[in-house]
């Protein structure tokens, strides 16, 4: 291109600088939308590789059944391929945490390492000593930071048993590489998953097993690539042989100790039946001596009896002789007083008599004497016989209560024994019962959050593939649309051009640049706004879920030229198509202007009754309509792409807004879920009412827990609610679908929702098999499949619990709170309070609180329906400005004319831009079904694990997608109303007819 061209051409784009920005504009909007997308998989997965590099998450996680001891850790690490390996720890306990008042909480507990999994310190620090902890960023704020949490004591005794001291105190807050997404896992406690983990010293820990080994790669390929694959797959083949051989290696171990055990508990067992029997001998010889002794004590009353007898007879004849005594006292000596006085005897005769009488009472007071005296001696001799009998008797009935304590002891240990050899049975049945230890090589790819970001990467990734191409298309057909007007505009200048002795490429180069220009410039821009715009505001979005670090931008120059090379081909190369037809022609011929398109009648005007009535201005604005039919079909498909664009961004905000509403209203009718500590039967069923009714409107107990779903070669985590057929879960859960209500699953039926159904592509009268965390599995069929919007559930009947597991534990309720009289909950907090303190309670779960939390996640996707909305208004307003311009240069002489036969400045716009407006209207129309099919395409490819979507389009965003282009077609007009007012009359009327 020579000096005089280049004036000529810098000189035109000078001339008609708005449609040269158009080009450029619509080019850098279509370059930023495609390479903003398409970095955004890059970028997320460059930001993930660089966390996990510097983070060093594991490799591989190695597990088996029976534990891992330090000769396993050894083992490992000699394994050709491994950097490092470490043994850890990891246990899932129950918490209260200082100043919560949700109640108990799970915390799945972690060692904390310097080598593997290291920590990303977000506020505070790390654990230094015993009794500290860093905690979950998404669980703990920095004003967390001196909390202390304590284990809860009605967990597992053995689990307590594992580590040291009950209460930690919160040191840091940080990010770990194992849980790059907010998903925290399930757990056998609480409520069945995992509310936070929490990172620990090991000296914490009071176990010499390991529950896992965390293994590191020599080799560090970037993640996600064919090369790192490859290389985990023969790292994986390699961990599982020696892993097998530790597994073997800790199942002797474990065989040999327990048969140990086994052995010494038997000899005890032995030991305690011979002391038993020993024992026992030695009581009924007891027995013996307390019968004999019983006998000879018997013996004995009897001859106390009889010596009685004897003592009975002395004391007779003693009184009787006393009573002779006193009788001849006073009456023998008064009969010989009585003589003596009446003369009868002699004083010698009374002497006589008076010493016979004296001898005679001699001799009976030494009888009675006697008598008294064996008396008092056989009384003496009773009362020591009495007394020594009575304290045999006493040592007698003492050993006999020493003899019953004996033998209730004895009674008692023989149903210990008994009890003992029970569990010493058992314990021989479990030994004899334990199986080769399963074992499992964990790659990358079985942790959740490394999953997720991979899959959710893609997903930009998809939707880039055809946005995109619809800019670059629009591009192309505005590129082609002004160019081809520029030269039929400037056919008299390339015939002068010719004339004057230039080539043809000379011509041609002239348009190129400027075609080529814009396009340069456009792409450069788009192409370095959009790598880093686009990709930043959908990874906000994504920080809700995952957001371990900040975005990294990488400049993909392939890409960059990529994108040049399409965009300078789509605009050159319709610039060379367009040129190509006019520069094949001779100057004479190029020098008159072409002949405008022959007029031809319209359908509307064979419709008599309609067109008759239209004014004159109208059925020329409607016959010029339809006249040029380039500008027509580049009109309506420049709008009606945006409109469709408008509804599909508007319709995706539809779809994501409503369903928190759509599930806590429609579907689960819930106040609060109620966790216990163990089955409630109806007893703790009515304890638990009789404490915490107060704050209960209704309530059901059922069986809820996290598990998995398998089928089609696919597993996936849900959650498992089970429920009788005859109990009021109706009140609090309503099954439904398209077709209307779903009954309660029967026995062997499940129901499932239609997220889990579509990601494994399940339908009606499928045989899916079912797993808890205890790897139960059951095998139900599905009787249907219902609408759900939050989280995955699989619905099943009470009886197929107890068929397949032997019975279903009611580990849970769903409680409806008391209201006030606008049906709100006044106390909710207040109310979680007062249910936590009944009994059996673990945790109370706030559905407001849920609720907030998925509101903030779905409001926050906000910012991609603005960016949606944005870019199709800028579509809008580039192609419409673009075409109006057109269209006003176009009919520049028109213009003009109508100025001179009086039109005010009123009327000549409305006499152009009539006709922008019935193009806006058609192309709406047609943006309609083009807006529905995008929009399904669209939510096609967005998937977020346990949400799911109501995909629809509210008739209000059909006609707020309607009114916005027509808002922006109406802002177009007011912009290029300036260039009809510059319109002037004599220099347009100029031309050559």
């Amino acid at each position: 291109m020579n000096k005089g061209m280049r004036k000529n051409t810098f000189r035109e784009i000078r001339s008609s600088l708005g449609r040269w920005i158009a080009i450029l504009a619509i080019v850098a909007l279509g370059v930023g939308f495609f390479c903003g997308l398409k970095m955004c998989k890059d970028d997320f997965v460059e930001t993930g590789n660089q966390f996990v590099l510097s983070q060093n998450m594991y490799n591989c996680q190695l597990i088996t059944t029976l534990g891992l001891e330090d000769e396993d850790v050894e083992t490992i690490s000699k394994v050709d391929g491994v950097l490092h390996a470490i043994g850890s720890r990891s246990v899932d306990f129950l918490v209260t945490e200082e100043g919560s008042y949700d109640g108990e909480q799970v915390a799945k507990v972690h060692t904390y390492s310097d080598q593997i999994n290291l920590l990303d310190l977000k506020a505070g620090r790390l654990p230094e000593a015993k009794g500290e902890f860093a905690g979950d960023r998404r669980h703990f704020s920095e004003d967390d930071i001196g909390k202390t949490i304590t284990l809860s004591d009605i967990n597992d005794p053995d689990t307590l048993d594992t580590i040291r001291g009950t209460e930690f105190v919160l040191t840091g807050i940080v990010e770990s590489p194992v849980y790059m997404n907010n998903e925290r896992g399930s757990s056998s406690l609480g409520n069945g998953t995992v509310d936070f983990y929490m990172y620990v010293l090991p000296e914490n820990w009071d176990t010499e097993i390991y529950t896992e080994i965390y293994v590191d790669f020599e080799e560090d390929y970037p993640i996600f690539t064919e090369e790192y694959e490859a290389y985990e797959e023969l790292m994986e083949s390699r961990l599982e042989e020696a892993l097998e051989l530790c597994a073997a290696r800790r199942y002797d171990i474990v065989i040999e100790d327990a048969r140990e055990e086994l052995e010494e508990a038997k000899e005890q067992l032995e030991e305690a039946e011979a002391e038993i029997n020993s024992y026992s001998y030695q009581l009924e010889s007891g027995k013996q001596n307390i019968i004999a002794g019983q006998a000879e004590i018997d013996a004995g009353w009897e001859e106390f009896e009889e010596a009685k007898d004897q003592y009975l007879m002395i004391k007779t004849s003693y009184e009787v002789a006393m009573m002779v005594y006193d009788s001849m006292l006073e009456t023998a000596y008064a009969e010989i007083d009585a003589a003596l006085a009446a003369a009868e005897l002699t004083e010698e005769q009374y002497a006589d008599a008076k010493k016979a009488i004296d001898a005679q009472m001699e001799a009976s007071r030494q009888e009675m004497e006697s008598y008294r005296a064996q008396m008092e001696a056989a009384e003496a001799e009773l009362d020591a016989a009495e007394a020594q009998l009575n304290q045999a008797q006493a040592e007698l009935d003492a050993g006999s209560q020493q003899l019953l304590g004996a033998e209730a002891e004895l009674n008692q240990g023989k149903e210990e024994l008994e009890e003992a050899k029970e569990e010493f049975k058992k314990a021989e049945e479990q030994v004899n019962d334990i199986e080769f230890p399963s074992t499992y090589v964990l790659t990358r790819n079985k942790n959740i959050g490394y999953a997720c970001f991979e899959n959710d990467s893609k997903i930009v990734d998809g939707i880039s593939r055809v946005f995109p191409i619809f800019f670059f298309l629009v591009a192309a057909l505005v590129c082609m649309t002004t160019m081809t007007r520029m030269i039929d505009e400037q056919r008299t200048q390339i015939g002068v051009l010719k004339a004057l002795g230039y080539s043809r490429n000379q011509i041609l180069s002239k348009y190129v640049t400027y075609s080529g220009s814009a396009a340069f410039l456009g792409a450069t821009i788009g192409f370095f706004t959009g790598i880093h715009l686009f990709p930043y505001v959908i990874w906000v979005v994504y920080g809700l879920m995952y957001g371990f670090a900040d975005i990294v931008f990488i400049i993909s120059w392939p890409l960059g030229l990529a994108s040049l090379a399409v965009s300078l081909l789509c605009c050159v190369g319709t610039t060379i198509w367009a040129c190509s037809s006019e520069l094949k022609e001779v100057p004479a011929q190029l020098i008159r202007p072409k002949s405008p398109p022959a007029g031809k009648r319209i359908f509307l005007e064979k419709i008599p009754t309609i067109w008759e009535r239209l004014p004159f201005l109208h059925k020329v604005s409607i016959r010029n309509t339809f006249r040029y039919k380039k500008r027509f079909f580049m009109m309506v498909l420049g709008i009606s792409g945006c409109t469709a664009l408008l509804i599909t961004g508007l319709g995706v905000k539809d779809s994501i807004a409503n369903i928190v509403s759509a599930q806590y209203d429609n579907i689960y009718h819930v106040d609060y879920t109620v966790s216990f500590q163990k089955d409630m039967g109806e007893y703790e069923q009515d304890q638990f009412l009789e404490d915490a009714g107060a704050v209960i409107s209704d309530c059901v107990f059922l069986y809820s827990g996290s598990g998995d779903v398998e089928a089609n070669g696919m597993t996936k985590t849900v959650n498992i609610v089970g429920a009788g057929q005859r109990d009021r879960t109706s009140r609090f859960i309503s099954l439904y679908n398209e077709d209307g209500t779903i009954r309660w699953p029967s026995m062997g039926e499940c129901v499932i929702t239609a997220n889990v159904a579509k990601a494994m592509d399940l339908s009606v009268d499928d045989i899916i098999t079912v797993y808890d965390t205890e790897m139960q599995e059951m095998t139900v069929r599905i009787a249907a499949i219902c609408d759900n919007y939050v989280n995955n559930y699989v619905y099943i009947n009470d009886e197929t619990f107890e068929s397949q597991w032997g019975t279903m534990e009611r580990n849970s309720a769903f409680v409806q709170g008391i209201t006030n009289e606008e049906g709100e909950l006044e106390y909710t907090y207040e109310d979680a309070a007062f249910m936590m303190s009944a009994r059996n309670v673990s945790t109370v779960s706030i559905t407001s609180d849920f609720r907030a939390r998925i509101d903030t996640m779905m409001a926050s996707l906000n910012y991609i329906v603005i960016l949606v909305v944005l870019s199709a208004g800028a579509l809008a307003f580039i192609v419409l400005y673009n075409l109006t311009n057109i269209n006003i240069t176009e009919r520049i002489r028109e213009i003009a004319t109508i100025k001179v036969l009086g039109f005010y400045s009123g009327e000549t716009a409305q006499y152009v831009f009539r006709e922008n407006m019935l193009l806006t209207a058609i192309a709406s129309l047609v943006g309609l079904p083009l807006g529905a099919l995008l929009h399904a395409f669209v939510m096609s490819q967005v998937n977020v694990d346990g949400l799911s979507f109501d995909i629809h389009i509210d008739p209000s965003s059909y006609l707020f997608g309607i009114v916005i282009t027509f808002l922006f077609s109406i802002l177009v007009n007011l912009v290029m109303r300036r260039k009809l007012e510059r319109v002037s009359m004599t220099e347009s009327l100029k031309s050559i007819e």
